[in-house]
């Protein structure tokens, strides 16, 4: 990389995953409900389909939203940055 480091912000991306993995097992908990209460993942009620898809949208945006924020350092303190460069 021509001598120059490259660096970014620690803990952006174990944060993320953290989310991520939340998001999942909520997720996968809706699809287990939705198997066992209404017959299986799709179909059913039309309320209840729409009110899981708002559910899961939910879901993807919160997690889109919170991973953006800590990585931009939105609303949070300035962290260390991890930084490598060519040896």
């Amino acid at each position: 990389m021509n001598g120059r480091r490259f660096c970014f912000p620690a803990g952006a991306l174990s944060f993320s995953v953290a989310i991520f993995g939340g998001c999942a097992v909520l997720c996968l908990s809706l699809l287990a409900f939705r198997r066992r209460f209404s017959g299986g993942e799709l179909g059913g009620r039309a309320h209840t389909r729409w009110a899981h898809v708002i559910m899961l949208l939910g879901l993807w945006v919160g997690y889109v939203l919170f991973s953006a924020m800590r990585a931009l350092e939105v609303g949070g303190e300035l962290r260390a940055s991890v930084c490598a460069s060519d040896a």
